[in-house]
């Protein structure tokens, strides 16, 4: 193997991983707190965050492209770092896009939403690359 591969069925046990704790996530959301995307956005969306957040990060941590320089709380650190940067760049992309922003308390909802939403979407990206 090359520098920085993986093999096909470690990248197959990493996406089923995410996609399992992102299953488990919107279960308990469904099931444990009575959560939807649709009636209550921001509060289901901050739950599948917490839930998805450490599972990603730290099983993208374990698979970093060079080990011997970059140490796994490094790899870590480097994705709590990117998770606000990528989330600022996906929601600036979202209110291009057309999500409302305002200050008043109807759109403050929305906003949430949109930060929120921002993060997660964050999470997928920079997994991803």
């Amino acid at each position: 193997m090359g520098y920085g591969e993986i093999t096909a069925s470690k990248a197959l046990a990493l996406h089923f991983l995410c996609g399992v704790g992102l299953a488990a996530g919107y279960g308990i959301a469904r099931l444990g707190c009575d959560l939807s995307l649709v009636a209550d956005p921001a509060r289901t969306l901050r739950l599948l965050l917490v839930v998805e957040g450490p599972i990603i990060i730290g099983i993208y941590g374990r698979v970093r492209r060079d080990c011997e320089h970059c140490s796994y709380s490094k790899a870590v650190a480097r994705g709590l770092l990117g998770l606000p940067i990528g989330a600022l760049l996906n929601a600036f992309g979202a209110i291009v896009l057309g999500a409302p922003v305002g200050l008043n308390f109807i759109l403050c909802r929305y906003w949430l939403s949109t930060i929120y939403w921002s993060c997660l979407m964050s999470l997928f990206t920079v997994s991803n690359l």
